[in-house]
């Protein structure tokens, strides 16, 4: 079996308030990169890399909406993975948050 790999400095949560985080794909095209939609669509999603998904946070992709495929904390499967916005990063809060 393989681990998730975690960005533990980027949070969201789920509709039943558990705080998650973005995981990395490990099978087939997704392996290695993150899934993220800027429009929130849920049929839109792209991969991207770690250092893309980082830049996109830092620029406020995610400030009007989108979403990152994330999973509940502790979690070591995406069974209960979902979209989410994220709502801080490096401890900050972002402006997506705010709504």
């Amino acid at each position: 079996m393989s681990r998730l790999v975690i960005l533990h400095d980027v949070q969201g949560r789920n509709r039943k308030g558990e705080l998650c985080h973005p995981y990395m794909g490990s099978r087939g095209a997704s392996a290695g990169l993150f899934s993220v939609s800027t429009s929130g669509a849920s049929n839109q999603y792209q991969r991207v890399d770690e250092r893309t998904l980082r830049e996109m946070i830092e620029a406020g992709k995610f400030d009007a909406g989108g979403r990152i495929r994330m999973v509940p904390d502790g979690d070591t499967r995406t069974r209960r993975g979902g979209g989410m916005r994220p709502l801080s990063y490096k401890g900050r809060e972002l402006r997506s948050s705010l709504r």
